[in-house]
């Protein structure tokens, strides 16, 4: 300890500055939690940017544009149609968002941002179909994210729950086998005889409420997997521009796991009604 000590005190100037800019351009070029983190929180910044900008300029358009009546649950709501256009616009890019950051890693800062922007944005415009009873469930929906998430963190952190190749391979059988379910409820809803049978189903409320809290328990799985790929990139020094990859998928999987968590919470309080 005290030669150690001593080796330390008595060590080059000049080699120890070295070795700190040895350190911080390897630090520049790879991959850092700190930067992952950073990056992340941008990503979540941008979808509350998008509710903000609806909340903005919904009171705007309806001053100013043309608007329509629509009936959600006997209560009448007024829609600009400029908004209403957005959205369309905004959904169709939720939807090949993903696939282009999928291909395409390079476009991933831009795809991500457009991405958040726009869930933010659908997000905040579904909560004009609120009733009065029913507006503290986004608030109550970001809370149970964060507790959620802190929960999973802490699960993978202390080594209680593991990922490995079993682990992504199960997740990856329940995503397949809920996207080419649904796919087969929704083309059997359309077919004379079969639709007689699953639409009792499908329309009952308490299938619905499963499927939530089955939707909400995946979502969170997908935590962990997202945990262990920015554990990965980090630890293997990948170069800078994997951080927005791990990031974007952390975020994608908190936004997804915070609409799930509004699905059921919405769910739960249609039930008790």
């Amino acid at each position: 300890m005290t030669e150690t000590k001593t080796a330390r005190s008595f060590a080059n100037p000049v080699l120890q500055k070295l070795q700190n800019v040895i350190r911080q351009e390897t630090e520049s070029t790879t991959a850092t939690y700190s930067g992952i983190a950073a990056k992340t929180a941008f990503f979540l910044v941008m979808a509350v940017v998008g509710a903000a900008l609806f909340i903005c300029l919904h009171p705007v358009w309806l001053a100013n544009g043309t608007a329509i009546d629509m009936a959600v649950e006997g209560m009448l709501v007024q829609i600009a149609v400029a908004e209403l256009v957005i959205a369309g616009i905004a959904l169709l890019i939720l939807l090949i968002s993903p696939f282009i950051a999928l291909f395409n890693r390079r476009l991933l800062a831009v795809v991500g941002t457009l991405y958040c922007l726009c869930e933010g944005y659908l997000v905040a415009w579904t909560s004009i179909f609120l009733t009065p009873d029913m507006q503290w469930i986004p608030w109550g929906a970001l809370g149970l994210t964060v507790l959620i998430a802190a929960v999973m963190l802490v699960l993978y952190a202390t080594g209680i729950a593991r990922v490995g190749h079993k682990f992504r391979s199960f997740l990856m059988v329940v995503i397949l086998t809920t996207i080419f379910g649904s796919l087969l409820v929704y083309v059997g809803t359309w077919i004379p005889g079969v639709r007689d049978i699953l639409l009792p189903i499908v329309q009952d409320p308490i299938t619905g409420l499963v499927c939530s809290v089955l939707f909400v328990i995946i979502a969170s799985l997908f935590l962990l997997s997202d945990f262990n790929m920015v554990q990965t990139t980090v630890e293997n020094g990948l170069p800078k521009e994997y951080e927005w990859s791990a990031a974007y998928g952390l975020a994608y999987s908190l936004i997804w796991l915070y609409l799930k968590v509004l699905d059921l919470l919405m769910r739960v309080n249609a039930k008790k009604d």
